[in-house]
């Protein structure tokens, strides 16, 4: 398995776990992606490197940006998910 998903799955796990936060980043949503290859980048810009790619699942979301006329959910430390088809938000009250 690919390290970055490893990573990533570790950060999902301890999330699920019951913790509302990771390396003090407070969770205020989470994604659904029910797509195939959507891209998660290391800056919220489509010429940032792809870290990886996820396909039908969910990701917590620590903050929301925007950039390049696109919304961008932070999704961990360094990785993010530009709103698109397949992608879809929601806010916790």
């Amino acid at each position: 398995m690919n390290k970055e998903i490893e990573l990533f799955d570790e950060e999902l796990e301890e999330v699920s776990g019951g913790a509302w936060s990771v390396k003090g980043m407070k969770r205020i949503g989470e994604i659904t992606i029910s797509g195939k290859g959507i891209e998660i980048k290391t800056q919220p810009s489509n010429s940032a490197k792809t870290a990886l790619t996820l396909d039908f699942r969910w990701c917590p979301v620590y903050e929301i940006e925007q950039n390049e006329g696109l919304i961008w959910y932070r999704v961990s430390e360094n990785m993010y998910v530009a709103q698109q088809a397949g992608v879809t938000f929601k806010m916790f009250s």
